[in-house]
Parts: structure tokens; sequence; C-alpha cells
């Protein structure tokens, strides 16, 4: 379970570049960005009493409970937890990241209220803001939502 949500928040990013379907012998489908949500959370959620684990956890609180200082603080776990991972070492940061920028698109979602996501990334310790910006952008768009900026740094969602 832990793997298949690592790589479901890693594969939400740019993180690395996405394979191309059309150079390879064998038809690729590209993973969808709320893979996390609709196909891990039913997983999760059947498997809850054999395992759990802080990716489980973050990603009940995130989808189930709608907690999201829950979320939030299980994402710390998280990258605690895939640095002591030998095979998530290498991506604990991202994977954190990710699962932060995942709890502002979710809070958005619901809410559909302006929200600044520099101000998210500073209160949460999360670098790159620009790059945030552009994947929460593009995940956003992927639901229907807009991210534009409003002043000096203010990035805010708007329904289309």
């Amino acid at each position: 379970m832990r793997h298949m949500a690592a790589a479901f928040l890693l594969g939400r990013s740019n993180y690395q570049p996405r394979p191309s379907a059309n150079k390879s012998r064998v038809q690729l489908s590209l993973l969808k960005n709320n893979a996390l949500e609709t196909i891990a959370l039913p997983l999760i959620l059947r498997e809850k009493d054999t395992y759990s684990d802080s990716f489980t956890l973050f990603t009940e609180a995130l989808f189930e409970d709608f907690d999201f200082d829950e979320a939030i603080r299980l994402a710390d776990q998280i990258k605690i937890e895939a640095s002591q991972d030998i095979l998530l070492r290498p991506h604990a940061s991202e994977i954190r990241r990710q699962a932060l920028l995942y709890v502002f698109e979710v809070q958005a979602r619901l809410t559909r209220q302006p929200q600044s996501l520099t101000e998210f990334c500073e209160a949460n310790n999360v670098g790159f803001t620009d790059i945030a910006l552009e994947e929460v952008e593009q995940n956003m768009s992927q639901q229907g939502l807009l991210l534009t900026k409003t002043g000096e740094g203010e990035n805010t969602i708007l329904q289309i």
C-alpha cells in the first residue's frame, strides 16, 4: 500500500518525465492525477484493519475524513517513513511536497474559496513555489477549476 500511495503522489508531479506512449512498442496508459483518490482509497479503506501506516492514514484523512490539519501532520510523517524505506528514500521530500500540494488542492476544491498557494507553501515549508503553482494549476484544470494569480504572489482558485 505504501509504495502504491507513493507512486500515485509522485505521479502527480513533474518530478520525473512522464513516459511517452508513442515511442514504445507497448501501449502505455498515463496515470491519472486523482489515482490516489479513485484507485488507492477504496483499497486502503478495505484493508485498513490489516494494514495501516502514515501513507494510508494520510489518504484516509484527506479523502474520507477531510481532516486537513491531520493530513498535513501525516505528510510530515510520510517523509520520515519514506526516508527509512530504501526504495522511497531518494524521493521522500518530493512525496511530502506532493502530499501537501494535494491537501491544498482538495481543500480548494471543497471550499471553492480564494486561497493563497504562496501562503500555504510558506506555512508548510513547501519549496519551489513557482513549480508548485504550475503543478497545482495543471491538476486543478483537470478538475474543472482554474488557478489564477492575483496581486503579488497571491494565487486564488476560481470555478470555470
